[in-house]
């Protein structure tokens, strides 16, 4: 069945006088997937506290992981009890400083000036907390506990910060909360985005949810979440960018001012993180699909301005913070631009010779590779074991691809968009090379459903499922116990 024929059959399924997809359904965790049907509140409530609590559950046991060591560790280690501890990175005191005092933002030079609205998101609830005097719940002996620290003591002094002493530690850790919180909702957003890309229900279902807990076993988690730090949004930059461009493939036929709105939204959010122009580039090149495409088909026209109206409003809000910059600080400060040379080093490499670009590209594809590479085989061998248990059961992956034929050439699409443009971005991380990889989990989900829908034997389908959930057992097992790794 196409995607059209896909949602024709929604239509007739689906009406709106009559559904048959129960808000009081049961997870199904050895069912096929039930065809999607309208959303309900039931059903996203319902997910949603599935997700949180499994999201918890994974979060809390990564506090039992080895301490970082190493030279590649940038921060310090919060010692919890005997054996649990977690890893603050370096930066996070300075996102803890902005959100106490988010004016800081606007001062010449300031470190985040580039992320404003994730430091604004955590500043709001960092600001009630103090209000309130939230800090008053805990015991004070917690504060000179904390205050207590080398490290904290040294980055007061260092930073010569406006609030008092005897209130910075309780300050700090009101911003603390308000940022893992934050973390916290961008793991749930992630979580959700990826059961909607597969089943675009809400239903529970145990295997969706299975590999849809593999989000949350990768290094990224493991050394970020109980960091203020805005790494987290790497879980959700390659979905939405997933997102955006099979729905551009669907509906290519937009109006001029919803593709502006979608780029200001777009705009906004690059405001929080540099990557989600990813969105945009995703998007044009699924317009770019339908642009060549005979069944859904736009003219040369159509995609120009609409390509123009979605650059024009991605790049509106940032424009105007940097020009809010410059009146009042006097300059625009981008920290990674200024420390790395992002997508710069290109330029750069071109005014010193055709040589010394060779060389730069090719000296750059090596450590893309060897960061790339690491984080990449799971997936990798995920998705090619899936293909050989479907060939072995004799179920037609040919026809598997043909049901969801957009979506999966929106994963290739938003794959390749990540992997040319964290390879020109030129910092070199394992997080960030999640982007590249996240796809293709999401293509061995859908992948294996479309596998289990078709296994004609129930033995045969209940193992497979069963093994599903050992793997994923036994991937979080390995990424709790291992050491590392603790990069900046």
């Amino acid at each position: 069945m196409s995607d059209a024929e896909t949602a024709r059959d929604f239509a007739n399924r689906c009406p709106k006088a009559s559904r048959d997809c129960s808000v009081f359904s049961s997870i199904k965790p050895f069912t096929a997937i039930a065809q999607p049907c309208a959303p309900n509140a039931y059903d996203l409530l319902k997910i949603t506290m599935i997700y949180a609590a499994i999201s918890a559950v994974a979060v809390g046991l990564y506090l039992l992981s080895p301490k970082p060591e190493g030279r590649d560790f940038c921060g310090q280690t919060v010692q919890l009890g005997r054996h649990l501890s977690f890893p603050l990175n370096c930066d996070s005191m300075e996102f803890i400083d902005d959100a106490i005092s988010p004016s800081s933002l606007l001062k010449a030079g300031s470190e985040r000036q580039d992320r404003p609205l994730f430091v604004t998101a955590a500043a709001i609830p960092t600001q009630l907390l103090i209000q309130s005097r939230f800090w008053r719940v805990i015991p004070e002996r917690f504060y000179a506990s904390i205050a207590a620290s080398p490290a904290f003591s040294a980055h007061y002094a260092k930073n010569h910060v406006s609030t008092t002493w005897s209130l910075y530690a309780k300050y700090s850790l009101c911003a603390y909360i308000s940022y893992i919180a934050l973390n916290g909702v961008i793991v749930l957003a992630a979580l959700l985005l990826f059961q909607w890309l597969i089943t675009t229900a809400w239903e529970p279902n145990g295997i969706v949810i299975a590999f849809a807990s593999l989000l949350l076993a990768n290094d990224v988690v493991k050394a970020f979440f109980w960091s203020p730090h805005t790494q987290m949004l790497n879980l959700v930059i390659p979905l939405g960018a997933v997102l955006v461009c099979d729905s551009f493939l669907r509906v290519p036929s937009r109006s001029l001012g919803f593709m502006w709105t979608v780029g200001c939204a777009i705009g906004i959010l690059t405001l929080a993180y540099g990557s989600f122009p990813v969105w945009v580039l995703a998007g044009m090149l699924g317009l770019t699909i339908r642009l060549f495409s005979k069944e859904i088909h736009i003219s040369l026209l159509r995609f120009s301005t609409q390509s123009l109206a979605l650059v024009t409003g991605l790049a509106l809000p940032s424009g105007i913070w940097i020009a809010v910059c410059h009146l009042v600080a006097g300059g625009y400060h981008n920290r990674e631009l200024a420390l790395y040379h992002q997508f710069i080093w290109i330029w750069e490499s071109y005014h010193l010779g055709w040589s010394q670009l060779l060389t730069a590209l090719t000296s750059n594809l090596v450590q893309f590779l060897a960061v790339l590479l690491p984080v990449s085989y799971f997936p990798v061998l995920l998705l090619v074991g899936i293909v050989v248990v479907g060939r072995s059961l004799r179920i037609p992956i040919g026809l598997v691809l043909r049901e969801r034929s957009t979506t999966f050439v929106a994963i290739a699409i938003s794959t390749s968009v990540c992997l040319i443009y964290f390879y020109f971005l030129g910092t070199y991380r394992e997080r960030l090379a999640l982007n590249i990889v996240l796809p293709l989990l999401l293509a061995a989900a859908i992948l294996a459903i479309g596998i289990l829908e078709r296994v004609p034997r129930p033995l045969a389908a209940l193992m497979v499922q069963v093994s599903i959930w050992i793997l994923v057992v036994a991937r979080f097992a390995y990424e709790i116990s291992k050491a590392g790794p603790w990069s900046s």
